[in-house]
C-alpha cells in the first residue's frame, strides 16, 4: 500500500480487447478543521503531511502568525478530522468563506481587499536554472513515479529545493510546503516557490503572504493573478515546458541562459 494513494479496480480498453486490470489513484478525502472546538473548514485534500497542510492554512488565512500559537494539533485520519487548540482560547474565527478555483473545491476566508507592500529583491536567476529546478521537483516527493493526478509544488533558494509537497488539490501543496518550512524554521522570504499547477489569485495570494519573489509553475496564470503579480513585485513565469517559459510580470529577475559556443562571445 502507498501512503496517499489507494488500489482500485478499472476495465482497461486497447482497441478491441477489454480486461479487467488494478490501477493506483491518488488519494482524496475531506478532512474538518476544528479550532478550539468549533468547525472552521473542511479540506478535499491528499491525507499526506497532514500536519503541514493544517499550519500552512491557518498561517495563510491569518489565524496564526507564527507555529507557537499552536497548542495542539491533533490528525485523527480515521474519522477525517484534525482538531487544533490555540494558546489564545479568544482568537475570533473568520466567518465569511470564500469558495476558490482550486481543484477539489478550495476554500479561504481572504477576498483579496488588503493590499500587500511590493516585494523588492535583487534576486536574478537565469532561464535555465528555472527549468533544472521545475525539472528536479517534478521527480521529487514521495508519490513521484508511483500514482497520477497529483500536483506538486516546492520551494527553492535558487540551488536546491528546500520543500516539497504534493496533493491532489494545487493549492494545498503550498500550504503544505508553508506547514513545512513553519515546522523546520525554513525563511520563505525571497524565495521561489515553483508548482505543477495553475497560478490563480489566491495561490498567488499565498505567495505574497510567504513573501516569495518568483513563481513559476508548468502551466498559465489566470487573469486576476497577473495584475496582482505586478502590484505585488513577483515574477510571474508560466508554461515551464522544456526549454521554454512565459514571464508575465517583473522580467528584469530572469538572466537569459546562453548556449555554450556563444557564452565567450564579444
Amino acid at each position: 500500500m502507498i501512503e496517499g494513494a489507494i488500489s482500485v479496480s478499472c476495465t482497461r480498453i486497447r482497441g478491441h480487447r477489454w480486461e479487467t486490470v488494478e490501477r493506483t489513484v491518488i488519494e482524496e478525502t475531506p478532512l474538518a478543521v476544528y479550532v478550539n472546538g468549533r468547525e472552521l473548514a473542511t479540506l478535499m485534500c491528499t491525507p499526506i503531511a497532514v500536519d503541514d497542510l493544517v499550519m500552512g492554512f491557518l498561517t495563510g488565512e491569518g489565524i496564526i502568525g507564527k507555529p507557537e500559537e499552536v497548542a495542539l494539533l491533533r490528525v485523527c485520519l480515521d474519522e477525517g478530522l484534525v482538531n487544533v487548540r490555540l494558546v489564545r482560547p479568544e482568537v475570533e474565527l473568520p466567518q465569511r468563506r470564500i469558495l476558490t478555483s482550486g481543484c477539489s473545491g478550495g476554500v479561504t476566508f481572504d477576498d483579496l481587499s488588503g493590499a500587500h507592500e511590493p516585494i523588492v529583491s535583487s534576486l536574478r536567476v537565469s532561464s535555465a536554472r528555472i527549468v533544472e529546478l521545475m525539472n528536479l521537483m517534478q521527480r521529487s516527493g514521495p508519490l513521484h513515479g508511483r500514482v497520477w493526478g497529483l500536483h506538486t509544488s516546492a520551494l527553492s533558494d535558487g540551488e536546491t529545493l528546500l520543500a516539497v509537497a504534493q496533493d491532489v488539490g494545487r493549492h494545498n501543496t503550498i500550504d503544505k510546503v508553508w506547514g513545512e518550512c513553519l515546522r523546520r524554521g525554513v525563511d520563505t522570504e525571497g524565495k521561489l516557490l515553483l508548482s505543477t499547477g495553475r497560478i490563480s489569485s489566491e495561490m498567488l495570494n499565498k505567495a505574497a503572504k510567504m513573501r516569495v519573489v518568483l513563481v513559476a509553475s508548468r502551466t498559465s496564470p489566470t487573469s486576476l493573478s497577473v495584475p496582482l503579480a505586478e502590484a505585488w513585485g513577483i515574477t510571474l513565469i508560466g508554461y515551464v515546458r522544456g526549454q521554454r517559459m512565459d514571464v508575465y510580470t517583473h522580467s528584469e529577475r530572469l538572466e537569459l541562459a546562453l548556449p555554450p559556443e556563444q557564452r565567450d562571445r564579444g
